[in-house]
């Protein structure tokens, strides 16, 4: 890679081009530590022969050059991870700090033919100058080879963690040709160098559980941290130092057993672990739909599920994951969760979510599905509503919001006689019915028609049919009768 680099800044026009370029960057799904911000283009291949080991490089330049020059559309030169050394300048980008350019399920283009065999690591450098390998660079990038070894599985070793430079170990030229089918002899870069420090670098890969890292929390978190029990909790032993977030604002740490802590200026720090923070990390991060956690992880009251509530910086709106061991864990967020709230949350009518909030097909509503075959609808004109049960299995046979019915506007309702339920819906429609004949739609001038005759207490009853067309018309059928919509003349009759 420092050859390729080296060229590549050596040619003025080419890095004025390429750092004029942007675009966002935002916590990378991956590894949280790390910001996120790939090419606009394809430089990845999608298959290979499995990641059996990673690669460290230095960059034989700075890390905001190299990381948009890596990023540039106009070479053939990719990388999962590049790290930061010194701060060079009130303007450079803090020690320590990760880019994330390629997903690691692809396999990046740094190390000529063993690209489809591995994941690597630039770091900001030059091998005649061990300046830039400051702590804080070798710590950062200790945390993203203990990540991918935990993801991809290979030993942590020196056969398994290996310097672009590697071709000049005789003995792992001798193990990588046997193990991993590779011709260990087809690079011809000599970095990281001499001044990479293997040893301590392998010492950081290979941190014990003993919380010899413990001093890598500081100030809130650790706070946070130790009342939690610190090494001895739940979280495991801090797997990253302190690290700033791509908002600017938010400060974190994550630990080994799949677990973080987050903090902000405005809410504090709170810690989050398991399954509710594989789906924060799916969703964004903090800068996902929910914000940043609110609460640590808590049991419901039902002692089943678990939960975090979480709060958007920007905008203030409240979110909530919450999890079970049946359903797994979903967001809910904004109106939707604010109905579900006044529900009674997961004890309530709806049971736990087991969907993100999603987009209605018509691109107008959302929803969330619940455990308890129910469903909460929002639109802006309509607010959000549950339906659920019987009705809810009608209005799906009906097409859901796309149906006949639209969207609900009322949740399920006892009606006046204690006997029968029903939801209204958008577009002049409602479904009504009991346990005992059914639930039926009813819709339009029909609709109107049995409304100003007293609903279900009126002498037709229910309905026992939905509106279906005749010749000239409409009809629906009633307990007690029939209502008719006549569609020339607009006439509504009851015989």
């Amino acid at each position: 890679m420092k050859t390729k680099i080296h060229q590549l800044l050596s040619c003025p026009s080419l890095v004025v081009s390429v750092l004029a370029a942007t675009s966002g960057a935002y916590a990378s799904s991956d590894y949280g530590p790390a910001i996120w911000n790939p090419p606009g283009c394809t430089k990845y291949s999608t298959s290979g022969y499995g990641h059996k080991f990673h690669v460290c490089h230095d960059m034989e330049g700075y890390y905001l050059s190299s990381v948009s020059l890596l990023r540039a559309c106009g070479n053939t030169v990719s990388v999962h991870y590049a790290v930061n050394g010194l701060k060079d300048s009130s303007s450079d980008a803090s020690q320590g700090e990760i880019t994330q350019m390629i997903s690691e399920v692809n396999y990046a283009w740094h190390v000529l033919c063993w690209n489809h065999y591995c994941t690597g690591t630039e770091h900001e450098g030059f091998r005649a100058n061990p300046a830039w390998y400051t702590e804080a660079q070798y710590v950062a990038s200790a945390g993203i080879t203990r990540h991918l070894q935990a993801r991809f599985g290979w030993p942590m070793d020196r056969n398994h963690v290996v310097g672009h430079d590697e071709k000049r170990n005789p003995a792992w030229v001798t193990y990588a040709n046997s193990n991993f089918g590779i011709n260990a002899s087809c690079n011809s870069h000599d970095d990281p160098g001499p001044y990479w420090d293997w040893s301590h670098y392998m010492s950081l890969c290979n941190l014990s559980t003993s919380c010899a890292n413990y001093g890598w929390v500081i100030g809130a978190i650790k706070a946070k941290y130790d009342s939690l029990g610190a090494c001895s909790s739940f979280l495991g032993y801090p797997t990253t130092t302190e690290f700033g977030l791509p908002d600017g604002t938010g400060r974190a740490n994550h630990f080994s057993n799949d677990g973080s802590i987050y903090w902000t200026p405005n809410w504090g720090a709170w810690s989050i672990h398991g399954a509710i923070q594989d789906k924060w990390a799916a969703l964004g991060w903090e800068n996902g739909a929910v914000g940043y956690p609110i609460t640590d992880e808590t049991g419901t009251p039902d002692g089943v599920g678990r939960f975090n509530h979480f709060r958007k910086l920007d905008t203030g709106d409240n979110g909530s994951i919450y999890w079970s061991p049946s359903t797994g864990a979903w967001s809910i967020h904004g109106s939707i969760r604010d109905k579900w709230s006044s529900l009674g949350w997961e004890t309530g009518i709806c049971g736990y979510p087991t969907t993100d909030e999603t987009t209605c097909p018509d691109g107008v509503g959302k929803f969330n599905h619940f455990s308890k075959g129910a469903s909460i609808y929002y639109t802006f004109g309509t607010g959000a509503h549950e339906v659920h049960g019987s009705i809810r299995n009608k209005w799906q046979a009906l097409g859901w919001e796309a149906g006949v019915c639209g969207y609900p506007t009322s949740d399920e309702t006892v009606c006046p006689d204690g006997v029968g339920k029903f939801n209204s819906f958008s577009n002049d429609a409602a479904i009504y019915g009991t346990s005992v004949i059914g639930y039926f739609e009813i819709h339009g001038p029909i609709r109107d028609k049995w409304a100003s005759l007293g609903w279900e207490r009126s002498s037709l009853g229910y309905p026992i049919s939905d509106v279906y067309a005749i010749a000239g018309g409409f009809r629906s059928n009633f307990q007690h009768g029939t209502i008719t919509y006549n569609t020339s003349s607009g006439a509504v009759t009851v015989p």
